[in-house]
């Protein structure tokens, strides 16, 4: 939803490159007032429409009928861009997001944050809160991450040659996330481990791990904890037992409020430093690497002793219970 000046290659990419990341030709629909009449001049994504490799709704996206019609509630992701050209944008990026999180709650019987996964993009940092307390999962602000490159580049030199090779969807080596409980519990195995001894593993493997990003899970609902307050309040240390928060709605389990989980301090986890190199992967977090596909992933821990490592682990575990 939303249209700038960078939608059409984001549309491509989304049609043409999206099949690495997901093992398949995923849907890809845009929904936008005037979204027939902005590809009119665009021959390749009008040929892309025509061969049924993505649709367009030329309606507002906050309309219910519509999102009922869009599915949008079956969406794996709704991308709110910022509409180019108009003054209010992030307002309207904001009633968007409202929308559908509520049309999305409704129809999966969930919270907002739970029920639809919303990244939105906004050029006013200042409402980064805003909108992360109201549905939305992911905030990008575009004129914020820019400045962040060019003051990087202006003492590191190069900084921005760097993130565009990674960034770039067709240049074999991009992002992926690995979810450590997922895949029918396949990759479980790797519970247990340190940064340093995946880091080495994945490296003989062709496969950089960049970083860890720690997921608190409901313990009665075994679904991923988004609430801000509530993961502040973890990873600052506020929260050093197991209870409830929220009127009782949300119960952490032990795991969540561990010394373990504690050592991390911060959500996402680059380059541990002190404690956090003691921290050991937990089967709710999600492992950020650097690979030139899912088939490259796959091979690589297919090729792991998933015993050895897990023994590994095991002692991991008893160690940091158990501490002499």
């Amino acid at each position: 939803c939303g249209w700038n000046d960078d939608t059409p290659k984001l549309l491509e990419d989304l049609i043409n490159e999206s099949p690495k990341y997901v093992g398949g030709k995923p849907k890809v629909l845009l929904i936008h007032p005037e979204a027939s009449k902005k590809l009119e001049d665009l021959d390749l994504l009008k040929q892309l429409q025509v061969s049924k490799r993505f649709e367009v709704m030329s309606v507002e996206a906050n309309n219910k009928d519509v999102m009922r019609n869009a599915q949008i509630d079956q969406a794996k992701s709704v991308l709110l861009l910022a509409d180019s050209g108009v003054s209010n944008a992030d307002e309207i990026t904001l009633m968007r997001a409202l929308a559908i999180g509520s049309h999305c709650r409704r129809e999966n019987q969930k919270s907002a944050l739970d029920s639809i996964y919303i990244i939105a993009e906004i050029k006013n940092p200042d409402l980064r809160d805003t909108l992360l307390h109201n549905d939305v999962n992911e905030v990008i602000c575009g004129p914020s991450v820019a400045n962040r490159i060019i003051f990087q580049s202006a003492f590191n030199h190069g900084v921005n040659k760097v993130l565009d090779e990674i960034l770039d969807a067709k240049t074999g080596n991009e992002f992926y996330v690995i979810d450590v409980g997922a895949a029918h519990g396949k990759n479980a195995f790797l519970e247990g481990l340190k940064f340093g001894d995946l880091a080495s593993l994945f490296s003989e493997r062709s496969i950089l791990l960049i970083g860890i990003k720690a997921k608190l899970v409901d313990a009665k609902t075994g679904e991923e904890i988004f609430d801000e307050d509530i993961k502040k309040s973890v990873f600052n240390g506020k929260i050093n037992k197991p209870g409830s928060l929220t009127d009782g709605e949300v119960f952490l389990n032990s795991d969540i409020v561990s010394n373990n989980r504690l050592r991390l301090g911060r959500e996402i986890m680059i380059n541990p430093q002190d404690d956090e190199k003691q921290y050991l992967i937990d089967e709710n977090d999600e492992l950020f690497v650097i690979a030139d596909g899912h088939k490259t992933i796959s091979n690589a821990i297919d090729s792991l002793d998933i015993e050895q490592i897990r023994e590994i682990g095991l002692r991991n575990l008893s160690e940091a219970n158990n501490p002499a």
